[in-house]
């Protein structure tokens, strides 16, 4: 379970699949799921938003071979535009990671979808999606940038920023955003709840 796995026991396994550079990225969004539960106030267990910030890149420096073989072996369902830039793979296979872990179905999820996002990603989904994208060594962002996502009223209302600069960013190199991301964004813009 879980529950027997210390946030030091999930840190160490990271230092061995992730190079220094994502480990100090799944520190900081870890810091940034524990900083948006409380603003938020979501009522999730600290230690919980933690564990599922660390854990949510384990599988990100996994080449191509590794993750698509990991799927098939699996069965794990994945979006095409997954399985097209299989960078995205490491999601749903963190998110199957996860679950032989024993983490809880929520966080599972969380992890699944923290990179396409989703209608189904509930709330602590919602954390880790902007947490990944709002966590300080992110550049693209200015402090000031940063704060006013922190200043929305809703977990919403900040995943619903992000889609939206995404998409700007998406129109500037001439991609289109996932199917499932578009279903997420037109869910947001209609006042829907996560």
């Amino acid at each position: 379970m879980w529950s027997d796995i210390s946030c030091t026991e999930i840190e160490d396994i990271l230092m061995k699949e992730v190079s220094p550079k994502r480990f100090q990225h799944c520190l900081s969004t870890a810091e940034t799921c524990l900083r948006l539960n409380g603003i938020f106030e979501t009522g999730f267990d600290d230690r919980l938003c933690r564990a599922t910030g660390l854990l949510h890149d384990l599988a990100r420096d996994w080449n191509k071979e590794k993750l698509k073989d990991y799927v098939i072996a699996h069965s794990i369902q994945v979006e095409k535009e997954e399985w097209d830039n299989y960078k995205l793979l490491h999601a749903p296979v963190g998110g199957y990671l996860s679950r032989q872990m024993g983490f809880p179905e929520e966080s599972q999820i969380a992890i699944r979808f923290h990179t396409l996002g989703s209608i189904s990603m509930g709330p602590l989904g919602a954390i880790l999606f902007a947490a990944d994208y709002l966590e300080p060594h992110r550049t693209f962002l200015t402090d000031e940038q940063r704060q006013g996502y922190f200043r929305q009223d809703s977990l919403e209302a900040v995943c619903l920023m992000i889609l939206d600069a995404q998409l700007e960013h998406f129109k500037t190199k001439g991609m289109k955003e996932a199917a499932i991301t578009t279903v997420l964004h037109c869910y947001l813009r209609e006042g829907g709840k996560l």
